[in-house]
């Protein structure tokens, strides 16, 4: 995630795997994405497979802006 050389940080892993920082910021697009379909009464309970369709679609947008902000960040 940091080879882009914007910034040099020292990457904490999760179980030995998963870097700390990316699956972070990848959970909370997930939880806000849900939120904001809640809010704006977007879900429909009773298709799950296309609210979960809705949810994955939208939380790969979120969280490439999310993680562009965060590599780019301040400096």
């Amino acid at each position: 995630m940091y080879e882009t050389g914007y910034r040099e940080i020292k990457e904490k892993r999760l179980l030995g795997l998963l870097p700390k920082r990316a699956t972070f910021i990848f959970i909370t697009s997930i939880v806000v994405v849900a939120a904001i379909f809640f809010l704006f009464n977007m879900v429909d309970l009773k298709d799950p497979v296309g609210f979960f369709k809705q949810i994955a679609v939208t939380s790969v947008l979120a969280s490439l802006g999310a993680g562009t902000a965060d590599l780019l960040g301040k400096r």
